[in-house]
């Protein structure tokens, strides 16, 4: 009885296909999420908090030495976003130079990295100006620094910016350009290069110690 069983079965599997028999055990349910968090200069930043925000969940993650961050098991066909923060030593790497700098840019002379520009917006409203100047001031002098939206800030390492109107158009739904955040939509593969670039706020030529 068992010979013909088996029989029966072996004729279906080649009549349907075996592969129509079979559990489909290479289908994947569940994705990893990683990348790198750097500096201009190719150094490693630590201490980066990384957050996996989804419709239902959110996944939490900070930078080890190397500058890594990793997400496993994340279910699939699954809209996510991937949000990147560092707090405290705005005074790091900040000084009169990095004023003289930004003013030099405002009057046209230029001299910053696309980096450099968006570390000069200090206070977070998409553009730079001679208020951003006093707010460098006001730390230097004063170390008064509650002009400054945050402490770093994180471009998508492989952006595509044009460094002579990086403010245009506003993001989103710029998809050459991510600050800060990095969205992933109806995930369906391992996504292990989300590498972003750490610029310290005001920090013009970006001197900063990672490790701050």
């Amino acid at each position: 009885m068992k010979k013909i069983h088996l029989y029966l079965l072996l004729t279906l599997g080649l009549t349907l296909g075996v592969s129509d028999l079979l559990p489909q055990l290479s289908a994947q349910d569940n994705y990893r999420i990683a990348g790198r968090v750097f500096t201009t200069t190719g150094h490693s930043m630590p201490n980066v908090e990384v957050s996996l925000v989804g419709d239902q969940q959110t996944w939490l993650d900070t930078t080890g030495v190397d500058g890594t961050y990793s997400f496993s098991e994340i279910p699939k066909d699954k809209n996510y976003e991937v949000q990147f923060k560092k707090d405290g030593g705005n005074a790091n790497g900040v000084s009169a130079f990095d004023m003289e700098m930004l003013s030099r840019h405002l009057i046209g002379f230029g001299g910053l990295n696309i980096n450099g520009i968006f570390a000069g917006d200090i206070r977070g409203i998409w553009g730079l100006s001679t208020m951003d100047v006093i707010a460098i001031l006001r730390l230097v002098l004063l170390e008064e620094d509650y002009l400054f939206s945050r402490s770093w800030q994180f471009i998508y390492a492989y952006s595509d910016i044009d460094p002579g109107t990086p403010f245009v158009p506003m993001p989103p739904p710029d998809i050459r350009f991510h600050l800060n955040s990095y969205p992933i939509f109806q995930l369906n593969q391992n996504l292990e290069n989300i590498d972003f670039v750490g610029s310290k706020m005001g920090d013009m030529n970006q001197n900063a110690n990672p490790f701050e």
